[in-house]
């Protein structure tokens, strides 16, 4: 079981999700034939997590149930506080934005009063993400920055990057275009700092849209061709292949 849990954000970061959901899956039952509650439940939120990147939304929130359940049974209320948050994700995936928002609250309550300040910094990321698909950009910058404040005061810098990405998202929404700039920058200065390339790739593509929307097309260029060297080494593509036509379509 602990191995399973360790193996995930390396798979995360490789984007391995067969892997994953087989590595998890096994846990699971694993767990299971032990009697191992808390185990299983752990393992049930790290399945579900691997299920939704995979697009099997449904599947994901039925798992990340069972992790809620098997954690507010067990009394253990941190687990519950990121088996909520999971779920939110899930929910926001399957579009049904106001359980989400809910689910994010739920997180971050239980996150606080548990003392969790990176995990509380998670659920102000989610809680944004959910406001942002919401259209309640304002709400929405404000709960990014507080994830971006709370990651940075832990020195989670990897997670500080999502932050600060999403946080570049919700500030472009507002056409406030310079102050995105700058988040999209320090997001793909933390992804790559951590080689996480896929992640990387996302904040460069952000950022050469950013510029080309500003009218810096030879700057806008440049990132796109970086963002197609990040997804490549990410080995995603698609993506790459995508940038790459961005980048040629701003040298003609």
């Amino acid at each position: 079981m602990r191995l399973a849990v360790r193996l995930v954000r390396y798979l995360d970061w490789r984007r391995y999700y067969d892997e994953w959901i087989t590595v998890t899956r096994t846990a699971q039952q694993a767990a299971h034939r032990a009697g191992n509650q808390v185990s299983e439940a752990t393992a049930y939120d790290r399945l579900g997590t691997a299920l939704r990147e995979v697009g099997r939304s449904q599947d994901a929130i039925n798992a990340h149930i069972r992790s809620r359940n098997l954690f507010q049974a067990a009394e253990d209320r941190h687990s519950e506080a990121v088996a909520w948050e999971s779920l939110g994700l899930a929910l926001m995936e399957a579009g049904r934005l106001e359980e989400a928002i809910n689910a994010d609250v739920r997180a971050r309550t239980l996150f606080q009063a548990t003392g969790d300040r990176r995990g509380e910094g998670n659920a102000w990321n989610h809680l944004g993400s959910a406001l942002l698909e919401a259209g309640q950009v304002r709400e929405a910058i404000d709960a990014f920055t507080c994830a971006r404040n709370l990651h940075q005061a832990v020195e989670d810098r990897n997670r500080a990057g999502m932050a600060w990405n999403n946080l570049g998202v919700a500030l472009a929404q507002a056409d406030r275009l310079k102050d995105a700039i700058e988040a999209f920058r320090q997001a793909s200065n933390n992804h790559r700092e951590f080689e996480d390339w896929h992640r990387a790739g996302g904040a460069l593509n952000n950022l050469a849209l950013a510029h080309q929307a500003i009218g810096h097309p030879t700057e806008a260029h440049a990132y796109f061709i970086e963002c197609a060297e990040a997804f490549a080494r990410a080995n995603a593509p698609d993506e790459a292949t995508q940038a790459r036509a961005r980048a040629a379509e701003l040298e003609t």
